[in-house]
């Protein structure tokens, strides 16, 4: 009877266990989408999940003095998206025609940025 009683909670224990490991390991991934797909009312779905967006930062990205929030224009195809981003930026992104890929969601007409990464590739 103790043997079987131990052998349950052993496994109870593997369970729950594999189950939290896996829970806090996993993290979907973000979908990659187009700067239109995210603009376009009939895809509003897109607006509570996070993603990821390739553009060209507009030259006229503003620097909020003092802090480390950003503002700035993704271009991708003739569409413009405003990105908002709190956080340290590479040198190359000020440079002219820097390519970022940003992943967030997007929040009130403004895509709201986790994370940036600049290409290297110009």
């Amino acid at each position: 009877m103790r043997l079987r009683w131990l052998i349950s909670a052993f496994l109870l224990i593997t369970l729950v266990g594999g189950a939290w490991v896996y829970r806090t390991t996993h993290r979907p991934r973000p979908v990659l989408v187009k700067i239109d797909a995210l603009l376009s009312p009939e895809d509003l779905r897109m607006s509570s999940q996070s993603v990821s967006v390739i553009g060209t930062v507009q030259p006229s990205a503003i620097y909020n003095q003092g802090s480390s929030e950003w503002w700035f224009t993704l271009e991708d195809q003739g569409r413009m998206m405003p990105v908002y981003y709190t956080g340290r930026v590479p040198s190359t992104f000020l440079e002219e025609g820097a390519r970022v890929l940003v992943t967030g969601t997007m929040r009130e007409g403004t895509f709201s940025a986790k994370e940036l990464l600049v290409s290297v590739w110009m």
